[in-house]
């Protein structure tokens, strides 16, 4: 195998796929931390630039659920008897929002909305009976609640849509070079990726409009004025179709960098 192939291929392992599911362990940082980051594998993904972007003595806290999206009674559609998604969720947004959650802190929101959009997330109410509203109303109610909440206690900055391909990038690239076609750089328009993400751009313009959270774009870091980019001289930027690489995450190292120390 050529070297470009073997760097692609190594991509794929190239990653952060860790939960922080522990609640008791959890637990016990939150009081005390200054920085949370908070959602999905996306989170996951980025995890270790999030982190390498503030200074070492900074206190972090990660509360991570690979496959739930951070969003209160929000479930993953096949995980409804176990309640898994909204217990986890459920039980961090209260105990961030309650009278012993300690000082201030800065909240950091990763999600893939595009995912939960596509009819893979659901609600319940409070007798755990999935909500009849239609997802995407619901999906908007919940979201400008579960931030607006975090909100009156602490600093919350949501990060918008990271672009989605339609393929794995590391082995797109591994194929074409071993089988001696061009690989140029894997994209998608810009122009796409935003119509493929309307509804939540607007649903966290919503959430800033109502109670004024910050966002912030990864798009202006992974994409040009035209075009969002997968790979960057054929390495893959991507450990997957979706997830940022260890290599690819530090791309957002500066939008990071934004979140006030």
């Amino acid at each position: 195998m050529s070297e470009t192939a073997l760097i692609a291929d190594n991509e794929r392992f190239n990653s952060i796929t860790k939960d922080t599911s522990n609640i008791r362990l959890a637990t016990e940082t939150l009081a005390n931390a200054e920085v949370i980051l908070m959602g999905d594998s996306i989170a996951s993904a980025v995890s270790a630039t999030f982190k390498d972007s503030f200074p070492e003595s900074t206190r972090i806290s990660t509360i991570i659920k690979r496959g739930c999206p951070s969003i209160l009674n929000a479930e993953k559609v096949d995980t409804l008897d176990s309640k898994r998604c909204s217990f986890f969720t459920n039980y961090f947004i209260e105990q961030l929002t309650s009278a012993s959650s300690g000082t201030r802190k800065k909240i950091v929101i990763i999600n893939s909305f595009e995912y939960w959009l596509e009819n893979r997330a659901t609600f319940i109410d409070l007798e755990d009976n999935i909500e009849s509203t239609p997802l995407l109303e619901l999906f908007e109610q919940k979201f400008i609640e579960s931030t607006c909440k975090l909100q009156k206690k602490h600093d919350v900055f949501v990060v918008l849509p990271i672009p989605r391909y339609p393929r794995n990038i590391p082995s797109s690239i591994g194929y074409a070079d071993m089988f001696g076609k061009t690989s140029n750089a894997i994209s998608i328009s810009r122009a796409a990726h935003k119509a493929k993400n309307e509804f939540a751009f607007n649903a966290a313009k919503a959430a800033q409009q109502s109670c004024n959270i910050s966002l912030l774009e990864p798009a202006n870091y992974l994409c040009d004025e035209k075009y969002c980019y997968a790979s960057k001289e054929q390495r893959p930027l991507y450990y997957d179709d979706v997830h940022l690489s260890i290599h690819g995450a530090k791309t957002l190292e500066p939008m990071f960098l934004q979140i006030p120390r």
